[in-house]
């Protein structure tokens, strides 16, 4: 029997990438993908 994990919200994704990136975990590149809402939340 399969289960199915729930969506991922995505703000929360963007702003975990944003502390992993900040703690040097991981290497990111600016995008201009990233929607709006989820870049002003980012900036709060």
């Amino acid at each position: 029997m399969k289960y199915h994990r729930p969506p991922l919200d995505e703000n929360e994704v963007a702003i975990m990438i944003r502390n992993l990136a900040a703690l040097g975990w991981i290497i990111v590149e600016p995008s201009e993908s990233i929607s709006a809402k989820v870049g002003d939340e980012l900036y709060v």
